[in-house]
């Protein structure tokens, strides 16, 4: 094994690896910058206090029991009470509050008559993050308020507790949140945002990893090394860069998620193991962009270009059957699309492993035309450099 030129060449890159700058700066500084900082972003992981205000023209023992459940919800805090109307629309305008309730004048008095009022409540949705939460929260509150009211109402009439319940709340939900019940967003996004920049490193590494030899003329001793087989080339190359990913990938999983409290569900060994396999199909095309394309500048931005659109296109934060036909197609073309899924039932579903078959059986097409395109191109580029004294071979 000693004399084993894909092993030989898996050293030398991993050597020029480390001793070259923008290498060390793609491969171990980036990942551990970009992932710190883009994990603090969501570090508060649950949406708390959002600011709201309230304007109770009525003013009568009901719209005060609704203020308090505002006040008393751990979405919402109450910030501000308007003596206007306009005042709240302005304060919204302003960015000061997030949602206002505005209680009717005679509101309580149509409820205590037996009709129906209604709540108005103005809610900012040019940010969805905010326009779901609040409007969950509100409806959960006018909900409790109004089984309350009639609650209230059926036993004053003579009914027992449980015979009101019944009239109010004839049919009971029961919902469970699997998965991420308190809608955590660094459970949700932080995941997906550092294995997509994961990917987006070990396909920029490829990219530049075959067209830089012959950019520095050093592609006559990569042949020596490799006994002129290009597979070698392609296969010691991939193994080096495998090898290290496996520091953005421990950084990852043993000390961005432990620190920030993003939890693993599923086998963290599995976890690690399924990494590595992307890393080795990330590579891989990147590893073909590099020998199709000798110019290592317009390799990396084929692959800015492809990469570009993974996150969105892989139905991560939109449903992917929701996207346009073009956009679906595009997004099953790019590899995170099928590695997010089964990352996704690993950390966070639990899966059995035979729930994973299916990625990682399309993961293994798109190696196959990783190291398979890798190998024609660039055997394809070695023929045309006519060096009549190296023998190709497969």
């Amino acid at each position: 094994m000693k004399n084993s030129p894909i092993l030989n060449i898996a050293k030398r890159e991993l050597k020029y690896i480390s001793t070259t700058k923008s290498r060390i700066i793609l491969l171990f500084v980036v990942p551990l910058v970009v992932y710190i900082f883009v994990t603090f972003i969501y570090s508060h992981q649950i949406i708390h206090n959002v600011p709201v205000a309230v304007y109770d023209e009525d003013n009568t023992e009901l719209t005060r029991a609704i203020t308090r459940f505002v006040d008393a919800s751990a979405t919402m805090k109450l910030a501000y009470r308007a003596t206007s109307f306009n005042e709240l629309e302005e304060m919204i305008l302003n960015g000061e509050i997030q949602a206002a309730f505005y209680f009717p004048h005679g509101m309580t008095a149509k409820v205590k008559r037996g009709g129906s009022s209604p709540v108005n409540i103005l809610i900012n949705s040019t940010n969805i993050v905010y326009g779901n939460l609040l409007y969950k929260a509100s409806s959960e509150i006018v909900i409790t308020v109004s089984s309350g009211v009639l609650l209230k109402k059926f036993m004053m009439n003579g009914l027992t507790k449980e015979q009101a319940m019944n009239l109010v709340m004839p049919i009971r939900l029961h919902t469970r949140a699997l998965y991420n019940p308190n809608y955590n967003y660094m459970q949700y996004l932080s995941p997906g945002l550092l294995t997509v920049l994961f990917q987006m490193i070990l396909m920029f590494a490829g990219a530049s990893a075959i067209n830089i030899e012959f950019e520095n003329k050093t592609i006559q001793n990569l042949l020596r090394e490799s006994k002129g087989k290009p597979f070698n080339i392609i296969l010691g190359k991939a193994l080096a860069y495998v090898a290290v990913s496996m520091f953005p990938a421990i950084l990852m999983l043993g000390v961005i998620f432990p620190f920030f409290g993003v939890k693993v569900y599923g086998n963290i060994i599995v976890l690690f193991v399924y990494l590595m396999y992307f890393a080795f199909v990330s590579v891989s095309l990147g590893l073909m962009l590099s020998s199709i394309f000798l110019e290592k500048v317009m390799a990396l931005d084929i692959a800015f270009f492809y990469n570009s659109p993974a996150f969105v296109f892989s139905g991560f934060t939109f449903p992917a059957w929701a996207l346009p036909v073009f956009n679906q197609f595009y997004g099953n073309m790019i590899p995170y699309t099928h590695f997010v899924y089964g990352f996704i039932k690993i950390y966070q579903m639990n899966t059995p492993l035979s729930y994973l078959v299916p990625h990682l059986l399309i993961l293994g097409i798109f190696l196959a035309v990783g190291l398979g395109g890798s190998y024609f191109a660039l055997k394809f580029q070695i023929k045309k450099l006519n060096q009549p004294a190296v023998e190709l071979s497969v």
